[in-house]
């Protein structure tokens, strides 16, 4: 899965969201999310490289470099200032969310790392709890676009 978050420039429309948090001693919630139009994966140019990155996470996979930015392996649920929660246990997989089907099977080495890999809570035959991603160190005002 791509995980990628930068400060978009101002003069930039945001791929995925837009997200102005406030920055508080205490957890706020996110204001305004605006979700683009999910896109088709082509290639290692679909992780942006425009504006300031804030973090690039593999989640329970390698670190890897896509396009020029180099995502850590993360193995836990908590990395800087991202952390993940679930009322679930949260599982990583790694290597094994790939498929021998395009666009996948053209896809870099690289990229392929970055997308076999991931956490989730599902565990059959009960519905899966949701899991939560928390990002602090953000600043009021500030656009940030997120890549998932």
């Amino acid at each position: 899965m791509r995980r990628s978050l930068r400060a978009a420039p101002a003069a930039r429309p945001v791929l995925l969201a837009a997200w102005a948090l406030a920055a508080a001693p205490a957890p706020v919630v996110a204001a305004t999310v605006t979700w683009g139009t999910p896109t088709a994966i082509s290639g290692d140019t679909d992780v942006r490289t425009s504006g300031l990155l804030i973090g690039a996470l593999n989640l329970h996979g390698p670190t890897t470099t896509v396009n020029g930015v180099t995502f850590e392996a993360i193995f836990g649920v908590a990395s800087g200032d991202f952390a993940l929660s679930s009322p679930g246990v949260i599982h990583g997989v790694d290597g094994e969310l790939g498929s021998a089907l395009l666009p996948y099977a053209g896809l870099s080495d690289a990229y392929k790392d970055l997308l076999d890999s991931g956490k989730f809570t599902h565990t059959p035959p009960d519905s899966p709890p949701p899991i939560t991603l928390a990002i602090s160190g953000l600043s009021i005002g500030q656009l940030y676009e997120f890549q998932w």
